[in-house]
């Protein structure tokens, strides 16, 4: 009469001992790999609700970029997501070809052009009352970079927008006018990225800003920069 209750006890003791081989390896295993839940606040871009950026994020003091990155990409995003202007007019212009350069510790953008709409031409004629017309270039100035990870680049890039006027008979004159964007750049294959960005643009008084996106593709390799 004692056998079943020694089998009784044996497997409620193998069972109770299992039990604790399983938690204790659950919590050795939770203490070797940790998990920590990345920031990602300084990799959000900005929603703007006005002619103007949000306060930035900490700058990063010595960027590391990430080696798929170097070398110098182009795209041309072609036309705003959304866009607004002070004075209700929309149409007037748009993101052209946008050059970005990455090297080990910097960015540079060398050329970010600006491609100018019809109302944009019927605006600028009635401006100049018919007698010049203007063309638009811009490059960067510098750049600020918040944040990276192997496949995203948070920053923000401050330009000049050059407005050449071109009068009869007269000299093209040239203005330099600001424009900054917030982007985001990621990489999505070995060759191309795809970058977000949010921009301000001030020009002849009007103040515009909206949203964009583009596809780039790799312009050359750059591994001494």
């Amino acid at each position: 009469m004692t056998r079943p209750l020694i089998t009784k006890s044996s497997r409620a003791s193998r069972i109770l001992a299992i039990l604790v081989l399983f938690l204790l390896v659950s919590r050795h295993g939770s203490a070797q790999a940790p998990s920590i839940a990345p920031d990602q606040s300084s990799l959000e871009l900005p929603v703007l609700n006005g002619p103007q950026l949000p306060p930035p994020p900490a700058t990063l003091p010595l960027p590391e970029v990430p080696s798929p990155f170097l070398g110098c990409w182009e795209g041309n995003p072609g036309s705003f997501d959304t866009l607004a202007t002070d004075v209700g007019i929309v149409g007037i212009g748009a993101p052209g070809r946008i050059v970005f350069c990455y090297h080990h510790h910097s960015i540079d953008v060398p050329e970010a052009k600006v491609t100018i709409g019809v109302k944009g031409h019927v605006l600028d004629l009635l401006i100049h009352l018919g007698l010049a017309f203007s063309t638009y270039n811009a490059h960067g100035v510098s750049t600020s970079v918040f944040a990276i990870t192997p496949t995203q680049i948070r920053a923000r890039t401050t330009l000049v927008i050059v407005q050449t006027e071109h009068w009869l008979y007269v000299i093209p004159s040239h203005t330099e006018q600001p424009s900054e964007v917030d982007w985001q750049a990621t990489m999505t294959a070995p060759d191309t990225t795809v970058v977000q960005g949010r921009q301000v643009i001030f020009t002849n008084g009007l103040k515009m800003w909206g949203a964009w996106h583009g596809t780039f593709h790799r312009l050359t390799d750059d591994t001494n920069g």
